[in-house]
Order: C-alpha cells, then sequence, then structure tokens
C-alpha cells in the first residue's frame, strides 16, 4: 500500500476557471441538476471569506493577498458578504461590518479585483434594517446599477438574499419575508444583465417542506445541511436522493457552508477528519451541487484566508479527481452504497467510516482506484476497498478508479 501526503502551500496551482455566465442544466437520466458555463458541464467550488469588503475598506493587504491565495489554491469563486452586521463598535462582527452607507463602492472595487483574475462572487447579506420594508430595495437596487455600469454583472454567480434568512433576516421566516425575496429577484432580472442566479438562503433544516420554501422565487436552493457527525455525508445525498426518488426537487442545491474542517475560531460543529469533509464535498457533487468552502476562520479573521486551513488546499486538488460532467454519469446497481460509472469503465464513490466496512461492497470487481481524503492524504489501492486499506480512523473518503 503506498501512502502519500500531497504536497501544500505555494506549489499548489490548479486553475478551473469558470467561462461566461453560469446555468442550470437537468440530466435526466442521472437525474441530476447541475451547473454549466459556456463550455459545458461544470464542477462548482467557491470559499468563503466572510468580511472581505471590510478588509478591502480598511486597505488591508490581505484582501489582494486572499485574493491571489483563492486563485493559486484553485477555487473559482468566493463567498462573501455584500452587508454585515450593524454596530461597528458592538456586537458579533464589531470592527468587522460591512456599512450599507460603503459596501456598494467597495463591492464594485472588490468585483474587478475578482474579474482580473478570474474569480466569481457569491453575495450573502447579514444586516437587520430598521425599516425593511422602505430601505432594503432602494439599497439592493444602488449597489446591482453600480455593478451593471461597470459591466461586472457576470463577476456575480450567486446573490442570497439573507444568511440562514430562518434566524437572521429582519423578518425571519415570515411569509413577509419571502414576499421581499420575490421583489429583490424581480428587480435584479430588471437591473443585472447577465442576471446571476438568486436564493432566499438557507432554510433552518432539510425538511422537504422547509427546501421548497427556502427555493421560493430562486434560482437554485442555497443549503446548509446539518453538522452531525451521522449527517455530514448523508444529508447531502438525502436532499437529492429524496427518500427515493432521486432527482425529483427539481433545482440544483449550493452548498454554501458545509460541515468545517477543526481548528478555527469561529468553527460550529466541526469534523476533526479530513476524510469525512472531502467526502462530504464530494457526494454534494456527484449528485449535482456547488460547493463553498467553509472553515472558522472565514467568519471575523483578519487573518489570511488560508491560516491553519490544511484541507483549504487540498480540497480543490482531491475533488479534481471527478471530472466537470461527473453529475452526468450513470448509477451502477448493486453495493451498499451508490457507485456512479462513467465512460468506459471509470467509476466514482463516497464511504463513510461510521456506515461499517460492509457498506464498502462494490456492484463489479474493482481493479485500480485512488482514495482522497483519509488524513488528508491519496492512498493508491487495487482491488476491494477495505479499511485495512484506507488505514485506522479514515474517517471518509472520495474513491475514484476501473471496475476490472
Amino acid at each position: 500500500m503506498n501512502r502519500k501526503l500531497l504536497l501544500l502551500g505555494s506549489q499548489s496551482s490548479h486553475r478551473r476557471p469558470l467561462v461566461g455566465p453560469l446555468r442550470v442544466v437537468h440530466h435526466a437520466l442521472a437525474k441530476t441538476h447541475s451547473y454549466a458555463d459556456n463550455t459545458g458541464p461544470r464542477r462548482v467550488l467557491f470559499c468563503s471569506n466572510f468580511c472581505a469588503l471590510r478588509d478591502c475598506y480598511d486597505n488591508n493587504p490581505v484582501w489582494l493577498t486572499d485574493l491571489d491565495t483563492i486563485v493559486k489554491a484553485g477555487y473559482q469563486g468566493v463567498r462573501i458578504f455584500r452587508i454585515l452586521g450593524e454596530s461597528d463598535t458592538s456586537g458579533y462582527f464589531a470592527g468587522r461590518t460591512v456599512q450599507p452607507s460603503w459596501g456598494p463602492s467597495v463591492l464594485v472595487k472588490y468585483a474587478k479585483a475578482c474579474k482580473e483574475r478570474g474569480l466569481r462572487l457569491q453575495l450573502s447579506s447579514g444586516h437587520q434594517w430598521e425599516h425593511q420594508e422602505f430601505e432594503r430595495i432602494p439599497w439592493e437596487r444602488s449597489w446591482a446599477e453600480m455593478i451593471q455600469a461597470e459591466a461586472l454583472t457576470e463577476v456575480i454567480s450567486l446573490i442570497e438574499g439573507d444568511n440562514e434568512y430562518w434566524q437572521n433576516a429582519t423578518w425571519r421566516d415570515s411569509d413577509e419575508q419571502i414576499a421581499l425575496y420575490g421583489q429583490l429577484a424581480a428587480m435584479f432580472k430588471q437591473v443585472l444583465h447577465p442576471t446571476p442566479f438568486f436564493a432566499c438562503g438557507a432554510p433552518q433544516d432539510e425538511a422537504p417542506e422547509r427546501i421548497y420554501r427556502a427555493s421560493t422565487h430562486s434560482d437554485v436552493c442555497e443549503i446548509h445541511t446539518s453538522r452531525d457527525i451521522d449527517k455530514i455525508v448523508r444529508r447531502p445525498f438525502g436532499i437529492w436522493y429524496w427518500e427515493g426518488n432521486p432527482g425529483i426537487f427539481p433545482k440544483p442545491y449550493w452548498h454554501g457552508e458545509p460541515t468545517p474542517f477543526s481548528g478555527g475560531p469561529d468553527d460550529f460543529m466541526p469534523t476533526p477528519s479530513a476524510g469525512r469533509q472531502i467526502a462530504q464535498f464530494a457526494i454534494s457533487q456527484l449528485t449535482g451541487g456547488a460547493v463553498s468552502y467553509f472553515d472558522g476562520w472565514d467568519v471575523r479573521s483578519v487573518e489570511s484566508i488560508d491560516i491553519d486551513a490544511l484541507t483549504f488546499w487540498t480540497a480543490p486538488r482531491f475533488l479534481e479527481a471527478l471530472p466537470e460532467d461527473v453529475a452526468t454519469w450513470g448509477h451502477v446497481p448493486g453495493g451498499e452504497v451508490w457507485w456512479w460509472q462513467g465512460p468506459g469503465k471509470r467509476f466514482a464513490v463516497v464511504f463513510d467510516e461510521q456506515w461499517g466496512e460492509g457498506a464498502m461492497g462494490a456492484p463489479k470487481p474493482v481493479g485500480d482506484w485512488k482514495a482522497f481524503g483519509p488524513d488528508n492524504k491519496v492512498i493508491d489501492g487495487s482491488g476491494p476497498v477495505t479499511f485495512a486499506k484506507l488505514g485506522s480512523n479514515f474517517g471518509g473518503a472520495l474513491i475514484v478508479g476501473d471496475f476490472q
């Protein structure tokens, strides 16, 4: 068995820039809804940096070095907040807020820097409006018109109404709040061309009725699935599989805050397993979803985006094992977990250690394969996939190889 640790840091360079605006595509045979750009089907992988506009406003040099790091690591875009927090002197985001008075002009500056680097933006929001019914639409229109005037609309891939609107929006999960998102979506379609995707924001959990509600007025469903250890990998699969009706939910998902790797100051329910984190990302992309890497350093930190975040570098490299069109692959019957088969004998599968070794039974004899993620490594193997080959406490893994 050959275990090798991939080189990290400044040597990483895996460019997969998006070309033209993103669009939704539907694959009847694969029963998936996924993404494409002008080149065809795409796997979408962004990362997060909540306070990026604050760093830009404060002229902290990290705002530019972070963008260069994001490019070097191999991400296609970054999730930031166009408005964040209320008071800049108190509260959770004190000193790190993105204020409505200066946010639009700084967003234009930041978007220009992204355009120069071939990066895209996922714009979230976190602000309590005193008079949302009068203030919000004009403010949102103001930055949209500035972006349109500067020919920067293609830089923006997704606009979220609010981050986890059910707990953070001014009117929470009310009919009035959902109706306001309808007004926002209509305004963005009027002002921004090409129009980015719009999503209300992540629902409270994966209950079907909440997923449908969160996707009202939305082009895609932005979602933050459960972080309990027994759900990290199951839930991204479950919201596609839909209790035996895979693909019945008609829109693709955008996984905006997947479970972070432990170590950041603002981690919430993180996982200590790099393998399980990679398995989570991989199952999201196999089923057509976009993913935005997230860890506890991305929330309020003034440090570099990759500080103490080992999997920040390896996630794009490991996921490169999946081709751009992987969401169009068919599913091989048999076995105890789902196996995806592509051209020829190529396959991809995801395992979680807690499922037990019995779940690793393959539907066909297995030849050579590589496992991505255990101990943040790549493992070469051949023949049946076993716990012994993956190592003790491997957590989870993406495995790509060939059937015999």
